[in-house]
């Protein structure tokens, strides 16, 4: 069972619905095999929510074996400046 404390504290943050955070860990797990509890808890450490302060030591190892496993979003490229300055001049 997801830590209760955890979980609210990531909806806060992320600002959205415990449905919403359903779907994102039915994704991840269409990634990789894993329980909802450790995919919530992946999307939380992602996310900037210290497991420590709300998980015991053995399931912190746990999520974070998990991963490097789990691929990353993809990373989208800068946007291009043009030249600076007046057109035509």
């Amino acid at each position: 069972m997801t830590n209760r404390h955890l979980r609210r504290a990531l909806l806060e943050k992320l600002g959205i619905t415990r449905q919403a955070l359903s779907l994102r860990a039915k994704k991840l797990k269409e990634q990789k095999p894993m329980t909802t509890t450790d995919a919530i808890y992946i999307i939380a450490q992602e996310n900037g929510i210290p497991l420590e302060r709300y998980l015991a030591p053995e399931l912190i190892d746990r999520v974070k074996a998990l991963l490097p496993v789990v691929p990353g979003p993809p990373v989208k490229a800068a946007p291009r400046q043009g030249p600076r300055g007046k057109e035509g001049v």
